[in-house]
């Protein structure tokens, strides 16, 4: 016959038996616990916007180790789906996940928002969800936020953080003594090639509005010195030196 507790309470469980022991009830499950359960995983779920076909994607053994390679169509739509992402780091010190993207909405205002991605060595990638705003924060800069600068660069393809280096910045570069017949869309994209990459030009610059200089959003490339002058056919010639900033950006 077992004996009763003094206090009247419950005897404490015996050995074997199938009640929880004491203490244990309300105790959370530690990492450890969740990863030794196995029926606590789950299988991750990947979204696509496309299917795979057959051939898309190809393993071929090697000594090295397993090479995979893409499609050329396959390779194509992967990447297409990238195209509104832009590479950006704030320079100086590292910024919290959530307290970077809440600046950023507060700083660009965007219509329709986007998606943060943070990657190694302080680098992100943003992914817009409309071209207005990509546009808009590729071509609004400079951006400063907590007083570091925001350098932005367009994704890329297979893009590294650990290797890569700033070798390009999107600038505003106004050019002056340009002939008012010379503002033309083809001139003008022709004319800013030659500087770097003509990225968008100046809606009042389009419609020669204004014409005491033509103004260019232009992807420098850093590595590069500047073309110093341009002929075409004698009909246009520019002196890069005359050339100027908008707004100069410091990386």
């Amino acid at each position: 016959m077992r004996d009763h507790p003094p206090d009247g309470g419950s005897l404490p469980p015996s050995k074997g038996s199938d009640s929880q022991p004491f203490g244990t009830a309300d105790r959370a499950k530690s990492f450890r616990d969740t990863v030794i359960d196995g029926s606590a995983w789950e299988e991750p779920t990947i979204d696509t916007e496309f299917s795979l076909d057959a051939g898309d994607v190809t393993v071929t053994p090697s000594p090295q180790g397993p090479i995979v390679k893409y499609s050329d169509s396959f390779r194509a739509k992967l990447y297409k789906n990238w195209e509104q992402t832009l590479i950006i780091k704030p320079w100086g010190r590292t910024i919290g996940f959530r307290a970077l993207s809440s600046r950023l909405s507060r700083l660009w205002q965007l219509s329709s928002g986007f998606k943060l991605i943070d990657l190694e060595q302080n680098y992100y990638m943003v992914k817009f969800h409309s071209s207005a705003d990509y546009m808009k924060v590729l071509t609004g800069g400079p951006w400063m936020i907590l007083g570091l600068y925001l350098s932005v660069e367009r994704w890329r393809p297979n893009f590294n953080p650990n290797t890569h280096r700033v070798s390009s910045v999107v600038a505003w570069v106004c050019i002056p003594g340009l002939p008012a017949e010379h503002y033309h869309v083809g001139v003008l994209k022709m004319v800013g090639d030659q500087i770097g990459r003509t990225v968008r030009i100046d809606i009042p610059t389009q419609q020669a509005d204004r014409a005491q200089f033509a103004r260019i959003a232009i992807e420098l490339d850093l590595t590069k010195a500047l073309e110093a002058r341009l002929e075409k056919e004698h009909d246009l010639s520019l002196l890069w030196p005359r050339s100027r900033f908008h707004r100069r950006i410091k990386t």
